[in-house]
């Protein structure tokens, strides 16, 4: 059947299911009519803005056919010497817009109080141009201070999901605002039922009133489902947040909290122990349904202890149903083996403790995260090379005494930096 004989239903279902597929959608609107129908919602259902001339092509374009305006549900502005705040007041209303990507918020060298005002134009666009904004994401950003944080977190009033990676605050000794109302402004976050924090600059979360944990102790998320705390270890971004902070949010969600991401390998080193022996104070997870724990890198003996002994301190989870260990594969070859895997706690991999601390576990999987060094190295691993890392795995799984049930090829998967599935070339 050719493309242009679809049903309109078809083409409907087709439309929406390749919506992050660009050149699809395009060759779709080059069938027929009908198709071009089915595909257009689709295509202008995710917008982003980096440039003010983006911007006004979207508006000459909007101003001819107005029903584009309902078909947004995704909205990405990267803020820049290329596309100002204070332009976005001419986006109109997007009343089914329900997410926001927002980076590049301040520039480190950019006067307070022209920041300032384009945080406010933020802001105010968020209140009066996007009412039914469910989730709000913020990256490479930076804060003069946490209430301004907080004043782009309060316009988006009925708030379910939260994310902010690679963001800091600015020292406060460049700052003219008044330090005793530094993360003063009542936030809500007693909604949130997602929160990312992602490798965030060691001043993002600093202590005493200018902190993240301060802010979340004034409306603490309860209602956490899925909480994602994870590092950068290359760069000036390391930690999601504060040691503290992390501990307090996973003492306050734990009663609703489904899905637990975390990389339990700090900056410093001490900091690792102290994560490790608060786990037993905490009430257990008790909902948990999916457990995913970062390794460090593939061959890093260094890096895989912390998280070994956060999994071993970790109190039994009736409900948790799979377990997900993720390794960094940096492009180096530096492995010889995994012998390093657990090689503090083998027991944790046994049949009968994790029949005894997780009865309901149905699957353990274990992802490589290919993440070469570098920004401009493009990483090729070949066929041969991912069955040889397999097989070592396996190899490893089987010596420590893991039960056979367990120990599935299936279960070992590969995927790139941003956690989508590898492309693999023969």
């Amino acid at each position: 059947m050719a493309w242009s004989d679809l049903p309109a239903e078809l083409a409907l279902q087709i439309a929406s299911h390749n919506v992050n597929e660009m050149q699809t959608l395009r060759t779709m609107c080059l069938v027929s009519k009908s198709m071009r129908d089915a595909a257009i919602e689709p295509l202008f259902s995710v917008l982003h803005f980096s440039r003010n001339v983006d911007l006004l092509c979207w508006l000459a374009l909007a101003q001819r056919a107005p029903s584009l305006l309902s078909a947004v549900r995704k909205l990405k502005l990267t803020i820049g010497l290329s596309l100002s705040a204070t332009n976005l007041s001419a986006i109109p209303t997007l009343e089914n817009v329900c997410e926001l990507e927002l980076s590049g918020l301040g520039r480190k060298n950019a006067p307070e109080l022209q920041w300032s005002e384009g945080l406010e134009a933020i802001a105010s666009y968020l209140e009066q141009s996007l009412p039914n904004l469910r989730r709000l994401s913020l990256s490479n950003s930076h804060f003069w201070h946490l209430a301004q944080l907080s004043r782009v977190i309060r316009a988006a009033a009925s708030l379910e999901s939260l994310a902010i990676c690679a963001s800091s605050v600015i020292s406060l000794n460049n700052s003219n605002q008044d330090v005793t109302n530094i993360g003063r402004v009542p936030v809500n976050l007693a909604g949130l039922r997602e929160l990312a924090l992602i490798g965030n600059h060691r001043e993002f979360d600093s202590d005493g009133q200018n902190s993240l944990g301060r802010m979340m102790l004034l409306s603490p998320p309860t209602q956490l489902r899925v909480l994602t705390l994870l590092s950068f270890h290359e760069s000036g971004y390391d930690n999601p947040c504060s040691i503290m902070t992390m501990i307090m949010l996973m003492r306050t969600s734990y009663a609703f909290l489904t899905h637990l991401t975390i990389d339990p390998n700090l900056r410093h080193r001490y900091e690792n122990p102290l994560l490790t022996s608060a786990l037993p104070t905490l009430p257990p997870f008790a909902a948990l349904l999916e457990l995913t724990i970062h390794l460090g890198a593939l061959g890093s003996a260094d890096s895989s202890g912390p998280a070994a002994f956060f999994f071993a301190a970790l109190k039994p989870m009736p409900k948790l149903t799979i377990v997900r260990f993720v390794l960094r594969e940096l492009g180096t070859w530096d492995y010889t083996s995994f012998m390093w895997l657990f090689s503090s706690h083998p027991s944790l991999l046994h049949e009968n403790s994790l029949q005894r601390r997780f009865p309901s576990l149905e699957a353990i999987h274990w992802v490589f995260c290919v993440d070469p060094r570098g920004d401009k190295v493009r990483l090729m691993v070949s066929k041969s090379h991912k069955l040889d890392i397999e097989r070592r795995l396996l190899l490893r799984l089987e010596n420590v005494g893991m039960s056979s049930q367990w120990i599935c090829r299936e279960w070992i998967m590969w995927q790139d930096r941003n956690y989508r599935p590898m492309v693999w070339e023969d």
